[in-house]
């Protein structure tokens, strides 16, 4: 019924043409877009990894200059360390010596104190006729003691000395086998050994200080 009616014309036919204008243009803004997708990739992409890759081999160029400083700090440090090392070993190593030397020195002046030192001033010397067995320096007060063997039964040690304004004299018969003591002081003691009737002999002597 509509159809026949003139107050309502049929609608226009469909236009073909347009829509193929239309779907034309989206694929040519999807083609523009495509590429500019692409340039932005191209120009974009590659600039931020390098200045990436730039901005790593800066921090890695940096630790090895901190690295190469350290090393250098750590070389010159433990050359320090070890003269500071060779300097204290030195110091241990005197200072060791001097305790040594004190404690060597404290127990001889302990055994001198108590008299429990002693040094052999003749050994074993074989003489003939009257003969000085020692004529030296005593640096303490102490005994010495002569202990000899002869072939003479007049055989006799004598020592003397003189200090402090004392003077000392003394003789001792030891014969063909004895031992005599004598008290000394710290000065030149000569000790001897003789015989009475001045006749030749032979004899074995030892001499030592006690101090």
């Amino acid at each position: 019924m509509t159809q026949d009616n003139p107050e309502y014309p049929p609608p226009p036919p469909p236009k073909s043409g347009g829509a193929n204008i239309k779907i034309l243009s989206l694929a040519v803004i999807c083609v523009v877009l495509a590429a500019s997708l692409v340039a932005v990739f191209a120009v974009y992409q590659p600039t931020s990894q390098q200045a990436k890759i730039n901005s790593k081999n800066k921090e890695i160029s940096s630790l090895q200059a901190q690295i190469t400083s350290l090393n250098a700090q750590f070389n010159v440090n433990a050359t320090g360390y070890e003269n500071q090392i060779s300097s204290l070993n030195t110091q241990l190593t005197t200072l060791t010596d001097e305790l040594n030397n004190a404690s060597a020195q404290l127990s001889q002046a302990s055994n001198i104190m108590t008299m429990n030192a002693s040094q052999t001033l003749v050994n074993s010397k074989a003489v003939t006729n009257a003969t000085d067995l020692f004529d030296g320096a005593l640096s303490y007060p102490g005994y010495v003691t002569v202990q000899a063997t002869s072939n003479s039964t007049t055989a006799y040690i004598q020592t003397s000395y003189s200090v402090y304004g004392v003077s000392y004299n003394q003789t001792v018969t030891v014969g063909k086998s004895g031992t005599a003591a004598f008290p000394v002081l710290p000065t030149t003691v000569d000790i001897k050994i003789a015989t009475s009737d001045n006749t030749a002999f032979n004899a074995t002597v030892t001499v030592t200080f006690h101090y």
